[in-house]
Parts: C-alpha cells; structure tokens; sequence
C-alpha cells in the first residue's frame, strides 16, 4: 500500500520513531489509527439515535429551539462587500477550528 501524507504528519510519525516509542513507521500509523478508532468510537457512542418516526419540529419545539429569523440577525452579520464563497470559506474555518483564510 502506498499513502501520499503531507509534510506535517510526515515529521509527527517521524517524531514518534525518535522518541523510542515506536520502532517504525508503520508501528505510529498503526497507533494513529488505533487513537481515531478509538475517538470515533466514543464519539459515534455518544450521539443519540433518532427513531425515523421523529418529528424534529417537535423535538425543536420540546428542546426550545426556534427556526432561524433572517430578519432577526444583527445587520451587520457579514459585510456587505464580501462574495458569498468568502462566507463559505469562514464557516468552513469555523468549524474546522483553524485560522481564517479569508482575504484580508
């Protein structure tokens, strides 16, 4: 098997076989990939399951959660002058936790 990995994870596997813990490359991938099963495993475990006879109106309405009002949000919620992609890019940097990559 052949895995194209950025220079970033290139110097974590190459870190974990300098520190002794791991004998190769091979052995910090494969504990890489024990961690992610692990953490996808909790996390999977830990949303609850909908039965598809839920209605999410009225779960909404029990948890008090209310449809989103356009008209309701501060005016200036995101400059005018801004593309529509450039929206995206933010949300997208938002929920990926990392430095904006809008054009300043």
């Amino acid at each position: 098997m052949h895995i194209e990995i950025d220079g970033v994870t290139e110097k974590l596997i190459q870190a974990g076989i300098a520190s002794g813990r791991f004998r190769s490359a091979e052995d910090v991938i494969a504990e890489m990939a024990r961690a992610w099963a692990a953490s996808t495993a909790v996390s999977a475990a830990a949303l609850p399951r909908l039965s598809p006879s839920t209605d999410i109106r009225a779960l909404a309405a029990e948890q008090g959660i209310q449809p989103f009002d356009p008209h309701a949000a501060p005016p200036d919620f995101w400059p005018e002058d801004e593309t529509c992609d450039e929206f995206l890019a933010f949300l997208h940097d938002v929920r990926h936790d990392v430095e904006p990559s809008r054009k300043q």
